[in-house]
């Protein structure tokens, strides 16, 4: 009998890593999240957070706040909203993280950024 102490594989991408500034718009995000574990068997997966380098309300964002929606954290989300505005100049990057667990209670985090960039063309 084999013991498993190896963390499982997880590997995380995102159906949008930039986005540009679309009005202050929430923007749809799809994970696709791939968890493996070839002894014990992937137990579960999570959404753990997504956390932004520019606070929620920031100067010059719109002033608006809530920039992200319809993250269940704790539970295996795939889908949510990002607000597609950041503060002053520079770029605003959220990292979402998720976890995985193997049946033996072996883990890993992976994180994958959203940028979110200024458009400057008028519509």
């Amino acid at each position: 009998m084999k013991i498993d102490k190896t963390a499982p594989t997880l590997n995380v991408s995102l159906d949008q890593s930039v986005v540009t500034d679309r009005n202050h718009q929430l923007v749809l995000i799809s994970a696709i999240v791939k968890a493996d574990d070839h002894l014990s068997g992937v137990a579960s997966y999570e959404l753990i957070s997504i956390v932004s380098n520019q606070s929620d309300n920031g100067k010059g964002d719109g002033n608006t706040t809530q920039d992200v929606q319809g993250a269940e954290f704790g539970k295996p989300d795939t889908d949510f909203l990002v607000r597609a505005e950041k503060s002053g100049n520079g770029q605003r990057v959220d990292s979402v993280t998720y976890k995985a667990v193997d049946s033996a209670g072996n883990s890993v985090t992976t994180s994958q950024n959203i940028v979110v960039k200024h458009n400057n063309s008028k519509k």
